[in-house]
């Protein structure tokens, strides 16, 4: 990640009221005309985390699933005496099984909540370093939310071939290429996790120190290390499944394609001894008469 013009996100240029102030932190690949960049990612991809200001009244009443990717809402109430029970429910989580609580660190006389998609700031002035932790890992946490939902289907799938991966058999011809298709889809997920990985675990050396930590709380609180660990266990078992598969397939259509080729060997010396047989018969026939 690398910070871009950085914004002063003060009373004076944010929309107001009742002592509430709300951004947008949009993740877009290419960064408006005009727009306030926070920062620019390259990897897993090419990205801008870009700001806009909102009327606090605007923002969705509550969550919704699936939760959001590409955006974080954040809400500052500067005053905790201004915060009441519809502020405190605007971070509940959506009515799904999946749905994560959300998270809170301390920002010296504050307090900043987290969880997909949204973000509360309580009790401080919301600085120019603090929303670029948010974008920063905000980003990267969403990014790593793709991968997670994007795993499941090859685990259904794995689940239904896994006899197939491990005996086969002409009958389950029809499959083999999609067994290769999907350990290529699988190495693609394998190339972005890789990149992932280490900007999760390391917080951009070009955040200011404290910003530094707070996206090492928001990481340990929201247990991405367990998350990371978690997926590429999951990862690693879908991919020597398929893998096992394709070299199996492989070394079977070696040994069909190898005695295939033996056989057409035997064939042709066949066909050479024949042919000397012949040759030698008719040799002798002429020596016979004449």
């Amino acid at each position: 990640m690398t910070q871009a013009n950085t914004i002063d996100p003060s009373p004076r240029n944010a929309a107001a009221r009742n002592g509430m102030t709300a951004w947008r932190i949009r993740f877009v690949p290419v960064a408006p005309a005009g727009a306030q960049a926070l920062c620019q990612f390259v990897d897993p991809k090419a990205a801008f985390a870009v700001a806009e200001t909102l009327d606090p009244l605007a923002l969705p009443p509550t969550a919704i699933w699936p939760e959001p990717v590409d955006q974080l809402d954040v809400l500052l109430i500067a005053s905790p005496a201004d915060i009441d029970s519809a502020d405190a429910a605007w971070l509940n989580p959506p009515d799904h099984i999946e749905a994560p609580m959300p998270v809170s660190v301390s920002m010296g006389p504050g307090q900043l909540s987290w969880r997909p998609g949204r973000a509360l700031v309580q009790g401080v002035l919301l600085r120019s370093e603090t929303m670029a932790a948010l974008a920063e890992f905000a980003f990267y946490e969403s990014e790593l939310r793709r991968l997670e939902e994007a795993l499941p289907p090859y685990e259904a799938s794995a689940i239904a071939d896994a006899l197939s991966a491990y005996r086969i058999s002409p009958a389950a011809r029809d499959h083999w290429a999609r067994f290769g298709e999907t350990m290529e889809s699988l190495a693609l997920l394998r190339l972005t996790f890789a990149r992932l990985e280490p900007r999760l675990l390391t917080p951009s050396r070009r955040l200011p120190l404290t910003a530094r930590r707070l996206v090492r709380q928001l990481s340990r609180r929201a247990a991405i290390e367990d998350r990371l660990s978690a997926l590429n266990d999951r990862l690693e078992v879908c991919e020597d499944l398929y893998e096992g598969a394709v070299d199996r397939i492989t070394d079977h259509r070696w040994y069909r394609k190898g005695n295939l080729l033996e056989m057409i060997i035997i064939a042709l010396l066949l066909i050479e001894v024949m042919q000397l047989g012949g040759d030698m018969v008719m040799r002798w026939i002429h020596d016979y008469v004449h």
